[in-house]
C-alpha cells in the first residue's frame, strides 16, 4: 500500500530562494554600510590628526617668525652684509613662486629665532659695541653643545635686550670656558649698541640662533607620487631638511594680510604673495594657509578619485612680535 508523499512545490522553492536572496542582500548591504562607516570614521580621524600635526609643527614657527625679543617690535638693526638677505629680520617673510606637477603655488619662506628650549643670556656686559658677547645661562654641557651646533649651522644670530635687537653674522665662536660654561661670540661687524649681562644696571640680553624655513609641495615620502606638504629646514643636512607635515594635499594656497597704517591690525586682507612688492613684505602681520586634503582610498566604494573623501582646511597664524 503506497503512502501519500508530498514534496516542496515549485512555488515554495521559488519563495524560499527569493527570501534567501533578500536576507543575503540585506546582510551584504549591512556589511558595506558598517564598512563604509568604519572607513569614514578612519578618514575623519586621519583628517583630525593631520590638522593637529600641522598646527603642532607649523604653529610655533610661524608665530615666532620675526621674533625680536619682548617689546622689541620695530627696533631691530640688521648688519649691513645681511641687508636684503633671507636673514633680514625687518622682513622675515618671503619666498617665491614654485610648481609641483603642474600646480603653481607660493613656497613661503620665513626666519625664526631658535630658543633651543631655554633662554641663553649674556653673562656679562659688553664694553664697546665690537666686544665679544659672552653668553651663559646653560643648564648643562648638552645645552652648550646644542647652542654651538645651532650657531654653527647658519652663523647668524639675534641679540636682544627686550628694547632693541641686532641681527649679525658670527665671525667666530671661541671655545667653551669649562668652569662657568660660557661661550665667547664675535660679531662680524660692530653692533648698533652695547648689550648687557644679567646683573647690574644693564638689562638682561638674550642670544638666539636664526633658522630659515620654507613650506613646499613634493611627493609623499617613499615616492608614492601623492602630493604632500613639507616643512623644509633650509640649513639642515640634506638627510634632515624635509619634514612631512601632511599628505594628500591639493589646491594649496598661501595668502597674507598686511598692516599698512602701523596700528598693529591687518587692514589689507588675504593678499596673494606674488602680488607684493619688496616694500610690502615688512607689513605682513598674518599668514593664511588653505588646502584640500584627501583621505586614504576606498572610503566611498565606487566613488570618484579611488573613493577618497575630501575636506577643506584653513589656518591663520599671526606672528606675536610683528
Amino acid at each position: 500500500m503506497k503512502k501519500n508523499q508530498q514534496g516542496t512545490t515549485l512555488v515554495e522553492l521559488m519563495i524560499s530562494l527569493l527570501l534567501g536572496l533578500l536576507v543575503a542582500g540585506l546582510a551584504i548591504q549591512l556589511f558595506f554600510h558598517v564598512r563604509h562607516g568604519q572607513s569614514a570614521q578612519q578618514a575623519s580621524s586621519y583628517f583630525q590628526e593631520s590638522v593637529r600635526h600641522v598646527i603642532y609643527r607649523l604653529g610655533p614657527l610661524l608665530r615666532n617668525a620675526g621674533y625680536r625679543g619682548c617689546g622689541a617690535s620695530g627696533r631691530v638693526t640688521v648688519a649691513g652684509e645681511l641687508h636684503g638677505s633671507v636673514f633680514d629680520m625687518t622682513a622675515p617673510f618671503g619666498g617665491g613662486a614654485a610648481n609641483y606637477r603642474g600646480h603653481s603655488y607660493w613656497a613661503l619662506r620665513f626666519v625664526v629665532p631658535d630658543k633651543l628650549g631655554a633662554e641663553v643670556t649674556l653673562a656679562e656686559t659688553m664694553n664697546p659695541s665690537k666686544d665679544a658677547l659672552v653668553i651663559g645661562g646653560f643648564t648643562d654641557s648638552g645645552h652648550v653643545s646644542d647652542v654651538v651646533s645651532a650657531l654653527n649651522v647658519t652663523k647668524v644670530a639675534l641679540v636682544t635686550n627686550c628694547d632693541s635687537a641686532d641681527v649679525f653674522r658670527l665671525a667666530s665662536i671661541a671655545p667653551e670656558d669649562v668652569s662657568d660654561r660660557n661661550l665667547h661670540l664675535v660679531a662680524g661687524e660692530a653692533l648698533s649698541r652695547i648689550y648687557g649681562g644679567n646683573s647690574g644696571a644693564m638689562a638682561s640680553s638674550y642670544i638666539y640662533p636664526l633658522r630659515r624655513w620654507e613650506l613646499r609641495l613634493r611627493d609623499q615620502a617613499g615616492g608614492a607620487g601623492r602630493p604632500a606638504l613639507f616643512l623644509v629646514n633650509l640649513d639642515a643636512p640634506s638627510g634632515m631638511k624635509y619634514v612631512e607635515l601632511v599628505s594628500g594635499v591639493e589646491d594649496y594656497v598661501v595668502t597674507v594680510s598686511l598692516d599698512t597704517d602701523g596700528d598693529g591690525q591687518p587692514d589689507t586682507l588675504n593678499q596673494a604673495p606674488a602680488s607684493l612688492s619688496v616694500a610690502s613684505w615688512p607689513e605682513v602681520v598674518r599668514v593664511e594657509l588653505s588646502f584640500s586634503l584627501y583621505s586614504q582610498p576606498g572610503v566611498v566604494p565606487g566613488g570618484s578619485n579611488e573613493g577618497r573623501l575630501r575636506r577643506e582646511f584653513q589656518f591663520a597664524f599671526s606672528p606675536r612680535n610683528l
